[in-house]
């Protein structure tokens, strides 16, 4: 099951880096994402996957942040550019998870040089994307700002975005704290 899961993980997260490079098929990108959450949302409670906080928190994010823009689709006060690099920056995200799929998947074979490559790769991409690139043109940026009060028609949707985006932000770091002590357990 978990083989499974692994692959479809490792498809969305290649079809967002697709349509993160290609600028194409943002939305649907989206909603595919969430689709995903919603999928994994219903092993966890099946009992099919071992239930994660870390996780759970994650695709709760995303969750809101593709509900802030499902709710504001329609919103006359931003242009659609705006709106496609607010998603595009959000969805680089998924790039580290390319490496992490294939870490999944390749847990249980005998490929070493291949299973560092990817491990450094991982690594490389979870620090730009996640820890560097998120918060710089996403958390702290003036034009996503602007974007949230001006799409939000209510406070409703203005704390929706901004739980899910925060909480992505809180829980990149989080995982980048225990991938330090992995890596600091490596070494010693």
């Amino acid at each position: 099951m978990m083989f499974y899961l692994n692959c479809i993980y490792l498809f969305v997260s290649l079809f967002s880096t697709y349509c993160i490079i290609t600028n194409t098929h943002l939305q649907f990108c989206n909603y595919t994402v969430g689709f995903f959450c919603g999928v994994d949302y219903f092993l966890f409670f099946i009992k099919c996957r071992k239930f994660r906080w870390d996780i759970f928190i994650h695709h709760l994010s995303a969750f809101f942040i593709i509900a802030f823009f499902h709710l504001n689709q329609y919103s006359t006060n931003v242009d659609s550019i705006e709106k496609d690099a607010f998603i595009k920056n959000v969805l680089a995200i998924e790039v580290s998870s390319i490496f992490l799929s294939f870490h999944n998947l390749l847990e249980n074979t005998k490929f070493n040089i291949i299973k560092k490559i990817n491990q450094t790769l991982f690594v490389s991409t979870f620090v730009y994307f996640r820890i560097y690139n998120y918060p710089r043109y996403v958390i702290f940026s003036d034009k996503i700002h602007l974007l949230i009060l001006n799409v939000s028609e209510n406070d409703i949707d203005f704390y929706i975005a901004w739980t899910g985006l925060y909480g992505l932000c809180i829980l990149n770091f989080y995982w980048f704290f225990l991938l330090l002590k992995k890596m600091h357990r490596a070494i010693q």
